[in-house]
C-alpha cells in the first residue's frame, strides 16, 4: 500500500466501523423484541469491542444503583413505576437513562410495555437490569389487577 492509500484507509475505516455499529444497534433493537437477542450477542459484543463502544457491566451496575435510589424516592412519593422511570430517563445522563429514554420513545409509538422492558433488559445483558424490568412488569400487573377488581366491585349491586 502506498502512503496515500494507507492515509485514506485510516480516514475511512473509523467511519465504516461506526456505520456498522449503528446498523448493528438497529438490527439488535429489532431482534431483541422478537427474543433473538441472545443469538446475536456474540456479534454485538465483537462489534462493540472493535468500535470501542463496549459498556462495562460495572458501569451499568453503578448507574442502576443511582437510578434505583431516584426511582424509589419517587415511588414512595406516590408516582407510578413507569412515570418514575420516564422522569429519571429524561433528567439523568448515562447509558441506562439514554436506553430507557430510547425504549420509552418506542413505547410511545405503539410497542407494548412488556416488549419495551424486554428491550431494555436484552440491550444491557445485565441480570440486575433484568430483575428491575421484571419487577416493574409485576408491579404494573398488580396495579392493573387491583384497579380492575375495584372497577368490578363498584359495578356489582350491593
Amino acid at each position: 500500500m502506498t502512503n496515500l492509500n494507507l492515509y485514506i484507509f485510516l480516514l475511512v475505516a473509523p467511519a465504516l466501523l461506526f456505520s456498522l455499529r449503528i446498523i448493528l444497534i438497529e438490527v439488535a433493537a429489532l431482534i431483541s423484541i422478537s427474543n433473538y437477542a441472545d443469538q446475536m450477542f456474540w456479534l454485538k459484543k465483537l462489534i462493540s469491542k472493535v468500535t470501542g463502544s463496549e459498556v462495562k457491566q460495572s458501569e451499568i451496575n453503578e448507574e442502576l444503583v443511582i437510578i434505583l435510589q431516584m426511582i424509589s424516592i419517587m415511588i414512595s412519593a406516590g408516582e407510578s413505576p413507569m412515570t418514575a422511570l420516564k422522569y429519571v430517563s429524561r433528567r439523568s445522563d448515562g447509558y441506562l437513562p439514554k436506553l430507557f429514554n430510547k425504549s420509552f420513545e418506542k413505547y410511545s409509538t405503539g410497542v407494548n410495555l412488556t416488549q419495551t422492558l424486554e428491550f431494555i433488559a436484552a440491550a444491557t445483558h445485565s441480570a440486575q437490569v433484568r430483575r428491575l424490568t421484571n419487577s416493574i412488569q409485576i408491579a404494573v400487573e398488580v396495579i392493573c389487577q387491583s384497579f380492575s377488581i375495584r372497577v368490578l366491585k363498584s359495578t356489582l349491586p350491593e
